[in-house]
Protein backbone atom coordinates (compact mmCIF):
# COMPACT_ATOMS: atom_id res chain seq x y z
CA UNK A 1 0.00 0.00 0.00
CA UNK A 2 3.05 2.47 1.26
CA UNK A 3 4.45 1.78 -2.56
CA UNK A 4 1.49 2.21 -4.74
CA UNK A 5 0.66 5.64 -2.29
CA UNK A 6 4.28 6.65 -3.57
CA UNK A 7 4.34 5.60 -7.04
CA UNK A 8 0.80 7.97 -7.44
CA UNK A 9 2.68 10.76 -5.42
CA UNK A 10 5.21 10.70 -8.72
CA UNK A 11 2.76 10.78 -11.27
CA UNK A 12 3.46 13.45 -13.90
CA UNK A 13 1.89 14.70 -17.01
CA UNK A 14 4.37 12.77 -19.18
CA UNK A 15 3.74 9.24 -17.43
CA UNK A 16 -0.07 9.84 -16.52
CA UNK A 17 -1.25 7.82 -18.77
CA UNK A 18 0.82 4.76 -18.15
CA UNK A 19 -0.68 5.13 -14.42
CA UNK A 20 -4.17 5.36 -15.95
CA UNK A 21 -4.14 2.42 -18.05
CA UNK A 22 -3.00 0.30 -15.36
CA UNK A 23 -5.72 1.50 -13.23
CA UNK A 24 -8.43 0.73 -15.02
CA UNK A 25 -6.70 -2.53 -16.37
CA UNK A 26 -7.26 -3.31 -12.15
CA UNK A 27 -10.97 -2.08 -12.35
CA UNK A 28 -11.63 -4.13 -15.50
CA UNK A 29 -10.19 -7.39 -13.99
CA UNK A 30 -12.59 -6.88 -10.36
CA UNK A 31 -15.52 -8.64 -9.62
CA UNK A 32 -18.77 -6.81 -10.14
CA UNK A 33 -21.12 -7.01 -7.27
CA UNK A 34 -24.01 -8.88 -7.54
CA UNK A 35 -26.57 -6.43 -6.82
CA UNK A 36 -26.77 -2.59 -7.32
CA UNK A 37 -27.70 -0.63 -4.45
CA UNK A 38 -28.92 3.03 -5.96
CA UNK A 39 -32.01 2.87 -8.43
CA UNK A 40 -33.47 5.47 -10.06
CA UNK A 41 -36.02 5.82 -12.32
CA UNK A 42 -34.24 5.39 -15.34
CA UNK A 43 -31.50 3.27 -14.22
CA UNK A 44 -29.34 1.72 -11.10
CA UNK A 45 -26.13 1.27 -10.40
CA UNK A 46 -23.91 0.02 -7.32
CA UNK A 47 -22.13 2.51 -5.50
CA UNK A 48 -18.84 1.46 -3.28
CA UNK A 49 -19.04 2.16 0.70
CA UNK A 50 -16.13 5.16 0.23
CA UNK A 51 -18.10 6.89 -2.49
CA UNK A 52 -20.97 9.29 -1.63
CA UNK A 53 -23.65 11.37 -3.15
CA UNK A 54 -24.22 14.86 -3.07
CA UNK A 55 -26.31 16.02 -5.90
CA UNK A 56 -29.10 14.40 -7.74
CA UNK A 57 -31.23 15.13 -10.92
CA UNK A 58 -33.01 12.33 -13.02
CA UNK A 59 -30.73 11.57 -15.64
CA UNK A 60 -27.35 12.90 -13.19
CA UNK A 61 -25.49 12.64 -10.19
CA UNK A 62 -22.38 14.03 -7.97
CA UNK A 63 -20.78 11.26 -6.39
CA UNK A 64 -17.52 12.41 -4.41
CA UNK A 65 -14.63 10.52 -4.00
CA UNK A 66 -11.56 11.25 -1.93
CA UNK A 67 -13.04 14.89 -1.76
CA UNK A 68 -13.15 14.95 -5.25
CA UNK A 69 -16.82 15.62 -7.34
CA UNK A 70 -17.05 13.14 -9.94
CA UNK A 71 -20.05 14.13 -12.51
CA UNK A 72 -22.06 10.69 -13.10
CA UNK A 73 -24.59 11.72 -16.31
CA UNK A 74 -26.78 9.27 -18.35
CA UNK A 75 -26.82 10.35 -22.09
CA UNK A 76 -29.82 10.28 -22.92
CA UNK A 77 -29.83 10.96 -26.48
CA UNK A 78 -27.66 8.00 -27.03
CA UNK A 79 -30.33 5.92 -25.56
CA UNK A 80 -32.90 7.47 -27.93
CA UNK A 81 -30.63 7.49 -31.03
CA UNK A 82 -29.41 3.98 -30.46
CA UNK A 83 -33.70 2.97 -30.74
CA UNK A 84 -34.86 5.63 -33.24
CA UNK A 85 -32.60 7.82 -34.86
CA UNK A 86 -29.29 7.95 -36.40
CA UNK A 87 -27.82 10.70 -34.70
CA UNK A 88 -24.23 12.14 -33.41
CA UNK A 89 -23.95 12.50 -29.89
CA UNK A 90 -24.11 15.92 -28.70
CA UNK A 91 -22.41 16.13 -25.39
CA UNK A 92 -19.63 14.11 -26.14
CA UNK A 93 -19.11 15.50 -29.60
CA UNK A 94 -19.05 18.67 -27.70
CA UNK A 95 -15.98 16.95 -25.98
CA UNK A 96 -14.34 15.67 -28.86
CA UNK A 97 -13.69 18.93 -30.34
CA UNK A 98 -11.55 19.67 -27.35
CA UNK A 99 -7.88 19.70 -27.24
CA UNK A 100 -6.72 16.07 -25.27
CA UNK A 101 -3.80 15.76 -23.33
CA UNK A 102 -4.52 12.00 -24.11
CA UNK A 103 -7.22 9.56 -24.59
CA UNK A 104 -7.25 5.84 -24.92
CA UNK A 105 -9.82 3.31 -25.82
CA UNK A 106 -10.34 -0.32 -23.63
CA UNK A 107 -13.21 -2.00 -22.73
CA UNK A 108 -14.69 -3.57 -19.98
CA UNK A 109 -17.55 -6.46 -19.10
CA UNK A 110 -20.90 -5.36 -17.85
CA UNK A 111 -22.77 -7.34 -15.07
CA UNK A 112 -24.50 -9.18 -17.91
CA UNK A 113 -21.23 -10.06 -19.16
CA UNK A 114 -21.64 -7.70 -22.14
CA UNK A 115 -18.64 -6.32 -23.75
CA UNK A 116 -18.69 -2.41 -23.15
CA UNK A 117 -16.44 -0.17 -25.18
CA UNK A 118 -14.76 2.85 -23.43
CA UNK A 119 -12.64 5.87 -23.73
CA UNK A 120 -11.03 7.43 -21.06
CA UNK A 121 -9.53 11.18 -21.77
CA UNK A 122 -7.39 14.03 -20.29
CA UNK A 123 -7.35 17.52 -20.28
CA UNK A 124 -4.88 19.94 -18.81
CA UNK A 125 -6.59 22.24 -16.21
CA UNK A 126 -3.42 23.24 -14.56
CA UNK A 127 0.42 22.01 -13.80
CA UNK A 128 -1.49 19.97 -10.93
CA UNK A 129 -4.84 19.35 -12.14
CA UNK A 130 -6.80 16.92 -14.64
CA UNK A 131 -10.00 17.16 -16.15
CA UNK A 132 -10.34 13.55 -16.35
CA UNK A 133 -13.48 12.11 -18.74
CA UNK A 134 -15.06 8.03 -18.69
CA UNK A 135 -17.14 8.00 -21.83
CA UNK A 136 -18.31 4.08 -21.52
CA UNK A 137 -22.03 2.83 -22.22
CA UNK A 138 -24.89 5.43 -21.87
CA UNK A 139 -22.98 7.08 -19.21
CA UNK A 140 -20.22 9.73 -19.14
CA UNK A 141 -17.96 10.62 -16.05
CA UNK A 142 -16.17 13.50 -15.02
CA UNK A 143 -13.84 15.21 -12.75
CA UNK A 144 -11.14 17.65 -11.90
CA UNK A 145 -8.51 15.87 -10.31
CA UNK A 146 -5.22 16.28 -9.08
CA UNK A 147 -3.26 14.19 -10.92
CA UNK A 148 -1.77 12.25 -7.83
CA UNK A 149 -5.71 10.99 -7.47
CA UNK A 150 -6.49 10.65 -10.80
CA UNK A 151 -5.76 6.71 -10.57
CA UNK A 152 -8.26 6.03 -8.08
CA UNK A 153 -10.78 8.45 -9.22
CA UNK A 154 -10.68 6.57 -12.32
CA UNK A 155 -10.71 3.51 -10.97
CA UNK A 156 -13.77 4.34 -9.37
CA UNK A 157 -15.37 5.44 -12.26
CA UNK A 158 -14.85 2.30 -14.52
CA UNK A 159 -16.55 0.44 -11.26
CA UNK A 160 -19.75 2.17 -11.32
CA UNK A 161 -19.56 1.71 -15.00
CA UNK A 162 -19.15 -1.55 -15.05
CA UNK A 163 -22.67 -1.95 -12.77
CA UNK A 164 -24.71 0.52 -14.46
CA UNK A 165 -28.48 -0.83 -15.87
CA UNK A 166 -30.37 1.13 -17.99
CA UNK A 167 -34.24 1.22 -18.36
CA UNK A 168 -34.56 1.51 -22.02
CA UNK A 169 -38.00 1.81 -22.30
CA UNK A 170 -38.45 4.02 -19.25
CA UNK A 171 -36.12 6.31 -21.01
CA UNK A 172 -37.96 6.51 -24.37
CA UNK A 173 -41.42 7.36 -22.29
CA UNK A 174 -39.95 9.70 -20.30
CA UNK A 175 -38.21 11.74 -23.34
CA UNK A 176 -40.10 13.09 -26.11
CA UNK A 177 -37.92 15.45 -28.22
CA UNK A 178 -38.81 18.90 -27.02
CA UNK A 179 -38.08 16.90 -23.75
CA UNK A 180 -34.62 16.08 -24.83
CA UNK A 181 -33.52 19.72 -25.64
CA UNK A 182 -34.48 20.28 -21.73
CA UNK A 183 -32.13 17.81 -20.50
CA UNK A 184 -29.32 18.88 -22.82
CA UNK A 185 -29.41 22.12 -20.47
CA UNK A 186 -30.03 20.03 -17.20
CA UNK A 187 -27.01 18.03 -17.88
CA UNK A 188 -24.82 21.03 -18.84
CA UNK A 189 -26.07 23.22 -15.55
CA UNK A 190 -25.16 20.07 -13.52
CA UNK A 191 -21.97 19.62 -15.52
CA UNK A 192 -20.62 23.09 -14.24
CA UNK A 193 -21.31 22.34 -10.52
CA UNK A 194 -18.28 20.12 -10.74
CA UNK A 195 -16.17 23.62 -11.45
CA UNK A 196 -12.94 25.47 -10.09
CA UNK A 197 -13.57 28.22 -8.02
CA UNK A 198 -11.34 30.49 -10.88
CA UNK A 199 -14.04 29.48 -13.70
CA UNK A 200 -16.61 26.68 -15.38
CA UNK A 201 -15.53 23.41 -16.50
CA UNK A 202 -16.92 24.59 -20.42
CA UNK A 203 -15.08 28.02 -20.02
CA UNK A 204 -12.19 25.48 -19.23
CA UNK A 205 -12.81 23.99 -22.42
CA UNK A 206 -13.73 26.31 -24.80
CA UNK A 207 -11.00 28.65 -23.89
CA UNK A 208 -13.95 31.33 -23.05
CA UNK A 209 -15.56 31.22 -26.04
CA UNK A 210 -19.33 29.99 -26.53
CA UNK A 211 -20.27 26.88 -26.92
CA UNK A 212 -23.08 25.67 -29.55
CA UNK A 213 -24.06 22.21 -29.21
CA UNK A 214 -24.35 20.03 -32.40
CA UNK A 215 -28.09 20.09 -33.92
CA UNK A 216 -29.36 16.53 -33.40
CA UNK A 217 -30.96 15.06 -36.38
CA UNK A 218 -34.53 14.23 -35.10
CA UNK A 219 -36.97 13.94 -37.73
Amino acid sequence: MMFGLSACSEITLDSLQSYLKASASDAESESISPLNNISKELFSYYLPQHVGRKVSSETSTILTSNNINILMNLDVIDVISDTYYDTSRSFKSMLATSQDLSSFDSTFLNRKGESITYRVSVLEVSDTLILLTLEGGYFMFTAITPIGLSTEILYDMLTIARSCEVDGPAVLLAYSTRESIDYKKETLDMFSQIAPESGTVLDMISGGQPIELPNDNTN
